[in-house]
C-alpha cells in the first residue's frame, strides 16, 4: 500500500510542476502528423501548452496504472528482491480502461 501512496504523492508533485510538459515543437509536429487535409496547418500558442499538458496527464495515467499492474503480477510472482517494471502487455492490459476514461 505505500507504493500507490507514493504514487499518489508523485502525481500530486507532478502536477504542481508549472514548466511545460512538452515543448511546443514537439506538441506541434504530434498534430501536425496526423495526415488528416481538414486539420488545421496553423495552432495556438495556448492550444499547444494545452496539449502538451493532456499529453502528459495521459501518459502520467498510463504509467501509474501499468505501473499497479506489474507490482501486482510481481507480489503474484514471488520476486521481492527486485523492483516491478513495466512492460508492453502491462500497458495494454490497462488500455482499455484509459481509453474509456479519456472518451
Amino acid at each position: 500500500m505505500g507504493q500507490v501512496a507514493a504514487l499518489m504523492s508523485s502525481t500530486a508533485a507532478t502536477a504542481a510542476r508549472q514548466d511545460p510538459p512538452f515543448s511546443s515543437g514537439l506538441v506541434k509536429s504530434l498534430l501536425l502528423s496526423v495526415n488528416d487535409t481538414d486539420a488545421p496547418k496553423r495552432i495556438s500558442n495556448e492550444a499547444l501548452d494545452s496539449c502538451g499538458k493532456f499529453l502528459q496527464d495521459f501518459i502520467e495515467d498510463v504509467r501509474d496504472r501499468a505501473l499497479i499492474v506489474a507490482e501486482c503480477e510481481h507480489e503474484v510472482n514471488g520476486k521481492p528482491d527486485s523492483s516491478p517494471m513495466i512492460r508492453a502487455h502491462h500497458i495494454t492490459k490497462v488500455a482499455a480502461g484509459i481509453i474509456m476514461d479519456y472518451s
